[in-house]
């Protein structure tokens, strides 16, 4: 593992990779944990669960995942 950021070094290739290169979480600015925090909530609510409550549930942080806005001034 190379220490100064969060990438695999093939040995043999020296190929560098990150562990969540080519997946859903490549390119989001939250933490995977808030991800998985998030992918629990909803699988867990029995009737379902609104995004003002998942936001409440995982803090301001996760508000706005896609970093875009309501686009309101």
């Amino acid at each position: 593992m190379v220490t100064t950021r969060d990438l695999f070094q093939c040995t043999t290739c020296r190929r560098q990779t990150s562990p969540i290169a080519g997946t859903i979480f490549a390119s989001t600015k939250l933490p995977l944990h808030t991800w998985f925090r998030a992918i629990y909530h909803l699988t867990q609510s029995k009737q379902g669960i609104s995004s003002i409550e998942l936001g409440r549930r995982l803090g301001e942080a996760a508000q706005d995942p896609m970093g875009v806005g309501s686009g309101r001034s």
